[in-house]
């Protein structure tokens, strides 16, 4: 293919990429790069392109996180003024106060992301998982299970458990565990944690936290 080295310096010099020149030229970037591999201004361009192109990509990331924020600032607040307007219309319902105060006795309060419910008792988490079910999981979100043993050869409930809490033993992990969190001394069979992940669900249900406590009886 002909071309004019002459015009291809002059672009290169005007701070045209070799994508940009290839596009103008035809000449394709592989024969570019040989053509200025030793001349020193050119490399300049380069580096000066590689700063640009990395500004822009950081600004770029930074617009788009300072727009995630506001969005997930907007949910936040919304899941919260749901959840004052939801805990009035329930707040005289037995099995939403029930479902809410096994969390306020049972649950983790300090993940901000995950909802955390332990029990050692099948029947606790049955009633927290017909709750989470009624006021709080919409179509699509998963309960998992864990269970917390200190003896991981024993034989594990699973089986008993996924059939009465109606979910598939694909759902279900164990562990065993010496943290000093957990006392093997305390800890005479394994600890259930039914586990909702979802960061908007968690605030709507600290908020019914808070508003039960603080609730005038």
């Amino acid at each position: 293919m002909n071309w004019d080295k002459d015009q291809i310096f002059q672009l290169r010099q005007e701070g045209k990429s070799f994508r940009e020149i290839q596009k103008l030229t035809g000449v394709s970037r592989s024969t570019l790069s040989k053509l200025f591999k030793d001349v020193a201004w050119s490399r300049h361009i380069s580096v000066e392109k590689n700063r640009t192109r990395v500004a822009q990509s950081r600004e770029k990331m930074l617009k788009l996180n300072m727009v995630r924020k506001i969005k997930l600032d907007y949910l936040y607040a919304k899941a919260e003024d749901d959840a004052k307007r939801e805990f009035e219309i329930n707040k005289k319902n037995p099995n939403f106060v029930l479902g809410t105060a096994l969390y306020l006795s049972h649950g983790d309060k300090k993940n901000t992301h995950e909802i955390r419910f332990s029990s050692t008792d099948l029947h606790l988490h049955k009633i927290f998982h017909q709750f989470l079910k009624k006021y709080l999981i919409k179509q699509g979100e998963i309960v998992k299970m864990q269970f917390v043993t200190t003896n991981f050869e024993q034989k594990s409930p699973i089986t008993q458990w996924s059939k009465y809490l109606g979910l598939p033993a694909s759902q279900f992990y164990v562990y065993s565990t010496k943290s000093p969190l957990i006392k093997a001394k305390r800890l005479q069979k394994e600890v259930g944690i039914s586990i909702l992940s979802s960061t908007l669900l968690k605030k709507k249900l600290m908020k019914w936290l808070f508003l039960l406590v603080n609730e005038k009886l």
